[in-house]
Parts: structure tokens; sequence; C-alpha cells
């Protein structure tokens, strides 16, 4: 397969989606350690490398206290575009990129030492995410941040969150019995869904 010719800069990409046509989702922005990192950003591109529309959500310069940390983008079922930055999903229109909602995550300490870097699903569509942290205090950015910071392991449990993508509402939270620095895994076995969690030393269900 030929490499895709971008017609614009996507600084730190991070994750992206193909969507119907060959349409790609691009997420980037998001690695604040990384000169020039301008924050979350999703943007859509064809499948000539073409971009059809940028969606900035997050804006590092501005906020330059806090941490700018990558989340994720991808496509639901239900046909619309979510993407997870910081302490906030985002429900975004394919065809044009429009914020149609957005729900604020439950997190511990400081929102600006908060962040989600991801999400998965259960097979009801719902949605399922939990936090990392940075040690607070600290003004490390981006992964740096988990290198750099000075007590680094010393941050709060993650929390796990699901949300409803439809209606966009928190449907339940609860508290990891310590720091997930792991992504999450979905699964569904014997009628129920299921979530796994990677500790330090324990996998937790």
């Amino acid at each position: 397969v030929a490499p895709l010719a971008l017609t614009q800069t996507y600084t730190t990409p991070y994750n992206l989606v193909i969507g119907p046509d060959g349409v790609e989702f691009i997420y980037a922005g998001a690695y604040g350690d990384f000169p020039g990192a301008p924050g979350s950003f999703v943007a859509k591109v064809d499948a000539g490398g073409a971009e059809l529309w940028r969606t900035q959500l997050f804006d590092a310069a501005a906020h330059p206290e806090t941490w700018n940390y990558p989340g994720v983008v991808g496509i639901h079922h239900n046909e619309f575009v979510y993407v997870i930055y910081g302490n906030t999903l985002a429900k975004l229109d394919p065809d044009s990129g429009a914020v149609l909602a957005s729900v604020a995550l439950p997190y511990t300490g400081s929102p600006d030492d908060s962040a989600y870097n991801g999400f998965d699903g259960f097979v009801d569509g719902a949605l399922v995410m939990k936090t990392v942290n940075r040690a607070a205090g600290c003004q490390e950015q981006g992964f740096s941040a988990f290198l750099n910071c000075p007590d680094a392991s010393q941050v709060p449990n993650s929390i796990i969150a699901v949300v409803d993508p439809d209606q966009m509402t928190l449907l339940a939270q609860v508290e990891a019995p310590e720091p997930i620095g792991g992504r999450l895994t979905t699964s569904y076995f014997d009628g129920m869904s299921r979530l796994y969690l990677m500790g330090a030393s324990s996998i937790f269900r």
C-alpha cells in the first residue's frame, strides 16, 4: 500500500481510525512535551490526503498549567466520532467536525493533573474509560510527566467512568484499586460484559 500524502501537518499524531469511503480521522496535538504541540485536535482527511476539517478541542498555549496528554479518537457503531481529551468526552459530527455534545468526566486530585488516556466499548455500546494522573505540582508535559516528575508514582488511584454515547450521560463511576497505567480491555463472557485492568502486579476484573 502506498503511503498517504497528507496536505497538512499533524503535530504528534497519536491514533487514527478509518471511516466510510476511506476517510481517516486523526487525533493529534496532545504530546505536550513536544515543542509546539497545540493541544488535542481531531482532523478528517479524505482518501487522497486532503484535510476536510479540523476541530481544536484544547488550547495548550492558553492553558500551560494543564497537562497536555493524549486521549484517543474512535468511530462508534452509531456512526458518530468520539474523542477523549483531558477530563472530557466529546461527540463529533463526522461530516463537519462540530462538537454535538460533551460530558465532563470525574477525576481525583487537580483537574490540571488528570487525563483520560483512551476508551473501550461494551457490547451494549456504552463507552468505558479511566484516568491517569501527573504528580501534584509537577509541570512536566506529555509522557515526560511519568519519567521526570518528582514522586511520579505518588498519584491518585485511577477513576473508571462509563458513558452512554447516545445521551452523553455518565452511567457509572468507580475508583480503581490503584493507579492504572496500562490500557483497559473489555470482553463479553458468560452473558456479561467485563472490564479488565492491568495494575502494577495484579490484573483486576
